[in-house]
């Protein structure tokens, strides 16, 4: 006798089969429904919890066959063991349906021990499907909790604020596609003396922790090298490249672009690691993208990377961003692409850096139907009077 009741639904369109089935099981302490149809055997399953579904091949409407196909085809009833009922000689029914899913078969004329001995089979594999259920809700929850421990570190190594350039104001913002993301953006007050700032984006191969882990690696030996006042962008990209090259396992890599503003001057001076071009804005809405740099990081760690220079006039907006900005697809499979950007921009031309950032954004939100990857942003402008 068992000591758990189950609840075994009897699908068949005979009455004294179904009467039968409950004469044998409902003694052994099972909690027996009995239905007649397909349609009311997909009812029952949607509203309650079945153990076990002993289910006839022959009935009017929707046969046997198709019943087990749905209930395989719904996530909320696939894994329900199906108990087919055949005859003892239908070979082709059988083989049917365990192409339908179904994980047994009952003969008829019903035998008292096979279908208790058949029973107590299915009710061993439910039990086997909780426990490995209960433990796979266990791991991913351990995991959603890890992951959301990693998000909270990795947003705070995202800038608390933008540091006071004088002569520039600058924007910068991620959205990640996942917890964590293989984006990654800083903006870094430099030496005092001469009021320069670094600044940097970049965008890791791949998504989820392994390029969150590169993300952060690039983050903690950019800052390293940000502390020394003879800071160089030339230098700081290619030791950077070095440490994915020798470090990073498989083919991971990275694109990145590093600059330093000198202010002084309106002087932009970068170095681009196979990043996505800059755009640059004119105060006449005319967009520019300077096509200059080197190959991504960690492919080959002896790589050269040039460095190139910008001189932004006042009133003059630079953007720089991830791929996943102009890879957004709408829902035909069209991409965002770099001259809906630079329409974009070309219209943001007497905004803040903030107010132009945030434009791009609800610009890509409300052409893609779904964001599939993570996107950052840094748009820079020069204040000051135009000339």
């Amino acid at each position: 006798m068992i000591t758990t009741r189950k609840h075994i639904l009897v699908v068949d369109d005979n009455p004294a089969n179904r009467e039968l089935l409950e004469e044998v099981l409902q003694p052994q302490g099972y909690d027996v429904t009995l239905v007649a149809s397909g349609a009311e055997c997909l009812d029952h399953v949607a509203s309650h919890h079945v153990d076990v579904v002993m289910l006839d091949v022959m009935m009017p409407g929707m046969d046997g066959f198709e019943v087990a196909v749905a209930l395989r085809a719904n996530p909320e009833t696939q894994t329900i063991p199906i108990l087919m009922i055949t005859a003892l000689s239908d070979t082709q029914d059988r083989i049917t349906g365990i192409e339908c899913g179904c994980d047994d078969f009952i003969s008829k004329p019903f035998d008292r021990d096979e279908v208790l001995a058949r029973t107590r089979s299915m009710i061993r594999m439910t039990g086997v499907r909780d426990e490995q259920i209960n433990e796979t809700s266990a791991e991913i929850a351990a995991m959603r909790r890890q992951l959301e421990a990693a998000r909270r570190v990795q947003e705070a190594l995202y800038p608390d604020a933008v540091p006071a350039i004088d002569g520039f104001d600058i924007w910068g913002h991620n959205l990640s596609s996942l917890e964590v993301s293989g984006d990654y953006y800083d903006i870094i007050a430099g030496d005092e003396a001469n009021g320069r700032a670094i600044f940097a984006i970049a965008d890791v191969s791949g998504k989820g922790a392994p390029a969150a882990l590169l993300a952060s690696s690039l983050h903690a030996a950019l800052h390293s090298q940000a502390l020394d006042p003879d800071f160089d962008v030339v230098t700081a990209t290619e030791t950077l490249n070095r440490l994915v090259a020798l470090h990073s396992p498989g083919a991971i890599f990275a694109t990145m672009l590093i600059g330093e503003l000198v202010p002084l001057e309106g002087a932009v001076r970068y170095v681009r690691a196979g990043h996505e071009l800059p755009c640059l804005v004119d105060r006449h809405g005319n967009v520019s993208r300077p096509v200059h740099g080197g190959g991504v990081l960690g492919i080959d760690p002896n790589m050269r990377y040039p460095a190139a220079e910008i001189t932004m006039e006042p009133g003059e907006l630079l953007c720089l961003y991830t791929d996943g900005v102009t890879d957004a697809e709408d829902e035909r499979g069209r991409p965002f692409g770099v001259e809906r950007l630079e329409g974009v921009l070309a219209s943001l031309r007497d905004r803040t850096a903030e107010e132009a950032g945030n434009a791009i954004v609800r610009a890509v939100e409300s052409f893609s139907a779904d964001r599939v990857d993570d996107m950052t942003f840094i748009v820079i402008r020069r204040t000051g009077r135009e000339r």
